[in-house]
C-alpha cells in the first residue's frame, strides 16, 4: 500500500493496536507563553513589573474569557533592559494548549494595551512571544522548573544483558556515552540527549493503557 492518507488507518506497528474514542487522557503539562512588553529605559520595565500584582486579576480575567477550558495560574516577570518578559502559566484541562496559552495571551495583552494603563506604565510595544517559555526548546529554564512530571528513573545493565540484546559489551556502552557526553558539554548541550521523545513514548505506549497525546516537550533530560 503507497498511498494512504492516513486518517483511522490502523498498521504498521510493533505494538498492540485497537480503536477507541471519544477518549481523553488528561494532560500531565503546565503550558506557559511568555510575552515581552517593551519600554522606553530599564526603569519604566521595573516599575510596569512591580505593578503586575496590582491588574493581575485583571489579566486572569481576560485571559481566561478566551476559553472555558483554561485558567490562567501565575503570572512571573522577567526584566531584560528595557523589556519586561511576563510568563503566563496556564492550566489547560485534557488539552495540550500550546494554541490556547497564545490566543489567551494575545487577548490579555492587546486588553492592556488599549486600556488607560498602557500610557500609564509606558508601554512602548509588545510581542506575544517573547522566547523565554522555551517551547518546544531545551533550556536551563525548564531544568530549573519543569513543566508537568518531573521523573527520576534508573537501572542496571548486565555485561551478557548487553552483548546478547545490545550486541556490545558494557564496558563499550560506557566508552560511548562517555564521548559523547565531552562532545554535549563542549557544544553546551544539556546533559546526553539520545532521541529520549521516542524512548519515554515507546515505554509509555508499551506500560500504560493510553495512547500518549502529547510528548513534544519530553525531549529534555539529563543522564
Amino acid at each position: 500500500m503507497y498511498w494512504i492518507p492516513i486518517e483511522n488507518f490502523i498498521g504498521f506497528t510493533r505494538v498492540p493496536v485497537g480503536l477507541a474514542g471519544p477518549l481523553l487522557v488528561p494532560e500531565a503539562g503546565r503550558p506557559s507563553e511568555t510575552p515581552a512588553f517593551v519600554f522606553d529605559s530599564p526603569a519604566d520595565a521595573l516599575a510596569f513589573a512591580r505593578q503586575i500584582p496590582s491588574f493581575q486579576s485583571d489579566l486572569i480575567r481576560v485571559a481566561e474569557s478566551s476559553s472555558r477550558h483554561l485558567r490562567l495560574l501565575t503570572l512571573t516577570s522577567t526584566v531584560l533592559g528595557s523589556v519586561c518578559h511576563v510568563q503566563f502559566n496556564y492550566s489547560c484541562g485534557d488539552a495540550a494548549g500550546q494554541n490556547m496559552v497564545t490566543i489567551a495571551c494575545h487577548r490579555a495583552c492587546h486588553w492592556l494595551l488599549d486600556s488607560p494603563r498602557s500610557n500609564e506604565f509606558k508601554i512602548r510595544d509588545f510581542q506575544v512571544a517573547g522566547g523565554m517559555s522555551s517551547d518546544k526548546n531545551t533550556s536551563w529554564g525548564l531544568v530549573m522548573q519543569p513543566r508537568g512530571v518531573e521523573t527520576l528513573a534508573w537501572g542496571k545493565i548486565s555485561n551478557p544483558v548487553a552483548e546478547e540484546i545490545l550486541g556490545c559489551s558494557t564496558e563499550s556502552l560506557f566508552k560511548t556515552a562517555k564521548r559523547m557526553m565531552d562532545a554535549s558539554i563542549r557544544v553546551g548541550s544539556h546533559g546526553i540527549n539520545s532521541n529520549s521523545m521516542n524512548v519515554v513514548a515507546a515505554i509509555f505506549v508499551a506500560t500504560v493503557n493510553h495512547q500518549p497525546r502529547s510528548h513534544i516537550n519530553i525531549f529534555h533530560y539529563l543522564s
